[in-house]
């Protein structure tokens, strides 16, 4: 900075000088040699450019930094933040994809599966009603055949008896006489009585076992299972779709605060650029204001100006 020179002077002029009030006669008038407008306009430049680089160096330029290194801190929480808000959406995204795939491969199909399987078991269990009251009937009815062929075979057999019995010899003769086929039609009467007889046994052997089958599978004991699996599918449903809408809400919420973080980012961008940027501004004034009558070789304010761009574009 330039400074004022010795000028040489002796202890008398000193003298003089310090007189308080020191003057100088001119064809103009009197003037006040300790009047700032009277000093070296030089002189009063450097001074100006003096006190502005002390006003830099000893406040503006800390108070940049200063700011700079807080929104340094702020564009950190900012990433941190967003890092984190990518992470809670990402899981939001996935645990909604994995609701939404087993709402589709599982609670829905298997819901649909259970209500066909409760509808397949109730008519199951109807058929099964239907066929043990035919069953009954069907056996009583054939135990009601069996005893009348028992009795038909009971009846043949007297009769076939008859025919040797010696009390009845006369009358038997006397039918043989009378009809010829007398000896073939009994036999056959009584072959049929036999075969009918038979017939009503393998029937009723046969209406027990069938009324036993019947009776061991336990129809009727699908249904309750068929009732509870319904119910169970139901619930699983229930809970999946809930789960489904809940999970649609989290990612929901997660893109809004993923939204404002990745805005938050953005802002601490911008703000860190201009902080930085007003640093590199400062420091470049104040080191061209050091030497205003001697700047660095092709320096000038166009220059300072775009190292501050360049240094904004460098923080993107």
């Amino acid at each position: 900075m330039a400074k004022k020179q010795n000028t040489g002077t002796t202890n008398d002029e000193e003298n003089l000088n310090t007189a308080p009030e020191a003057q100088t006669t001119s064809s103009e008038g009197t003037t006040n040699a300790n009047d700032p407008s009277n000093s070296n306009p030089i002189d009063q430049v450097g001074d100006r450019f003096e006190e502005y680089n002390d006003q830099l160096v000893e406040h503006d330029i800390p108070n940049a930094v200063s700011d700079k290194n807080a929104k340094e801190t702020d564009h950190e929480s900012a990433q941190y933040l967003e890092n984190y808000k990518i992470c809670f959406y990402n899981e939001a995204k996935d645990t909604l994809k994995e609701y939404n795939s087993i709402q589709n491969r599982i609670s829905t199909t298997l819901a649909k599966d259970a209500a066909i399987v409760r509808t397949e078991v109730d008519s199951s269990v109807t058929f099964y009603q239907d066929l043990v009251t035919a069953l009954t009937a069907a056996t009583a009815a054939i135990k009601a055949a069996k005893l009348k062929s028992n009795a038909a075979d009971d009846a043949a057999s007297i009769v076939d008896d008859a025919r040797f019995d010696s009390t009845y010899s006369e009358e038997y003769k006397a039918l043989k006489e009378g009809v010829a086929t007398f000896d073939t039609e009994v036999d056959a009467i009584v072959k049929k009585a036999d075969e009918v007889r038979d017939t009503a046994d393998n029937a009723v052997e046969a209406a027990v076992k069938v009324h036993g089958i019947a009776g061991f599978s336990n129809v009727d004991g699908l249904q309750p299972a068929g009732e509870n699996m319904k119910n169970g599918v139901n619930l699983l449903q229930v809970n999946i779709n809930g789960n489904v809408s809940s999970s649609l809400e989290k990612k929901t919420l997660a893109q809004g605060e993923l939204t404002t973080a990745l805005e938050n980012t953005s802002q601490s961008d911008h703000n860190l650029a201009m902080a930085a940027i007003t640093v590199v501004g400062l420091e470049e004034t104040s080191e061209f204001v050091q030497t205003p009558a001697d700047p660095k070789p092709n320096m000038t304010l166009d220059d300072i100006s775009k190292k501050v761009e360049e240094t904004f574009l460098n923080q993107q």
